[in-house]
């Protein structure tokens, strides 16, 4: 089991590659751009991990924070 959140993708990304996918462009996740994209892949029954390089903090500019979502469901059907 992962110990920490970032060697669980590291993990992730290493042993199931399509796994992990890296969102480069800025996302506004106070907004509809991360659950909409999040909600589209799940009617494709697509599940993986979401990793948003340059989220948008709530003042509009991109946070030195990156975003993760979905991880429980990998993990979930990882472990």
């Amino acid at each position: 089991m992962p110990k920490s959140l970032r060697t669980f993708l590291y993990d992730l990304g290493r042993q199931r590659p399509g796994e992990v996918v890296h969102v480069t462009q800025p996302v506004n996740p106070a907004g509809f751009d991360v659950p909409a994209l999040v909600a589209q892949l799940a009617d494709r029954k697509q599940f993986p991990v979401l990793l948003f390089e340059h989220p948008k903090d709530l003042h509009g500019n991109i946070s030195e924070v990156r975003l993760a979502m979905n991880c429980e469901v990998s993990l979930k059907s990882w472990g």
